[in-house]
């Protein structure tokens, strides 16, 4: 029937396959998959009545986060999704929104400057003031939701290609920062 040879790549394509499921699954298939018609927040929050019960989905960084009796409130400033539905980093004239989740969502957990992506549909409008400027934000009755992990950041002290050699012993390293980054 099977040489052990083919055995043993059936055995290894099989596995690539469970691992490579097991890596996206964590995300959930509403955040993953697109949305036949996403208008921009944008563009909804110019025109609200007109994308009322829309499907959308929308990401970006949390600005803040406020647990009421019944829902999570999060404002999110938003940014355009890569092919996973993560966000990127919010442009120079990016729109904020509200993120409406039924569930309890810990502070902690959900920080200010996270990343969040939301999938759900247009409710209403609400204005708010940010500072003393008054703001219209979109809000999004939220279906499902993914936080995504923070960025790791690696400081080695390590700038640049660096051979080393015996006529260096003493002095400071070319390439390296004086302090740390932070």
């Amino acid at each position: 029937m099977f040489t052990t040879m083919q055995k043993a790549i059936l055995m290894v394509g099989m596995l690539s396959v469970l691992g490579l499921s097991g890596c996206a699954s964590n995300i959930p298939r509403s955040i993953r998959e697109t949305v036949r018609l996403n208008p921009d927040v944008s563009v909804v929050r110019d025109e609200p009545s007109a994308y009322q019960g829309n499907k959308v989905k929308w990401g970006g960084q949390i600005v803040s986060i406020q647990n009421l009796k019944r829902v999570t409130e999060v404002e999110l400033l938003a940014a355009r999704l890569d092919s996973w539905g993560e966000p990127g980093q919010p442009e120079d004239k990016a729109v904020r929104f509200l993120a409406r989740v039924s569930a309890f969502l810990d502070p902690q957990i959900f920080q200010i400057g996270r990343k969040m992506t939301v999938f759900g549909t247009v409710d209403k409008q609400i204005s708010r003031k940010i500072g003393e400027h008054p703001y219209s934000y979109p809000v999004i009755l939220v279906k499902d939701y993914h936080l995504w992990p923070e960025e790791a950041v690696y400081d080695d002290g390590y700038y640049g290609f660096y051979i080393w050699s015996p006529w260096w012993y003493g002095y400071p390293h070319p390439y390296r920062h004086p302090g740390p980054l932070h």
